[in-house]
């Protein structure tokens, strides 16, 4: 399933805010100062897309998210940040930052697999940055394993990457499957499989 299947209500991050106290917020919402400047120029009704993710009781990362910030300008010189998500299924949680640094690389149709990991790999090391994301327009099965089994994130613009996963109907979350939440389910293996994190 896309990672950007679901979309949130628009929050809102500050109301009538001064340019100070928006730099200040956008900042310490997790924000780089050269992305806090590209949010704070936006042309009106534009908005600024970022990866996101958030982390699990156990400290992990979740799925990716894709959170959209958009700044409302008032004629005083105030600002309204607002924001929304886009998800796969779970909604993320609203602000609190704990920083993170994950390596984002961007895969061509021309780039092979050996040149993106070995970029990736090479990446990680010389910045000390263990989360890694490919962004593509396609992945096979087989080049999405291979990410994964490096430790590296997947998402595809175009068509989403089917794995095979072992499967237990029991545990699934994709509630949209017949064979959902069954334990008579023959299904021993499928591409639709999502653990249900709250089972247990």
């Amino acid at each position: 399933a896309k990672l950007t299947r679901c979309e949130s209500e628009v929050h809102t991050l500050g109301n009538n805010l001064t340019l100070a106290q928006a730099i200040a917020r956008l900042g310490h919402a997790g924000f780089p100062p050269k992305q806090v400047d590209e949010i704070l120029n936006l042309p009106n009704e534009a908005w600024h897309k970022s990866w996101w993710y958030a982390l699990d009781e156990s400290g992990h990362f979740t799925t990716p998210f894709l959170r959209l910030m958009r700044p409302l300008r008032y004629a005083d010189g105030t600002f309204t940040l607002q924001y929304r998500d886009h998800f796969a299924q779970d909604k993320p949680p609203s602000f609190s930052t704990q920083g993170r640094k994950v390596l984002v690389e961007i895969k061509t149709p021309a780039q092979t697999f050996r040149r993106t990991i070995e970029r990736i790999n090479l990446f990680r090391h010389q910045m000390g940055i263990e989360k890694a994301l490919v962004i593509g327009d396609r992945l096979t099965e087989l080049e999405a394993r291979g990410f994964i089994s490096q430790g590296i994130s997947v998402y595809t613009t175009q068509q989403p990457v089917a794995i095979h996963a072992e499967a237990d109907c029991t545990a699934c979350a994709n509630f949209d499957c017949p064979m959902c939440r069954r334990p008579d389910s023959p299904v021993v293996m499928c591409r639709q499989f999502c653990l249900d994190a709250t089972v247990e």
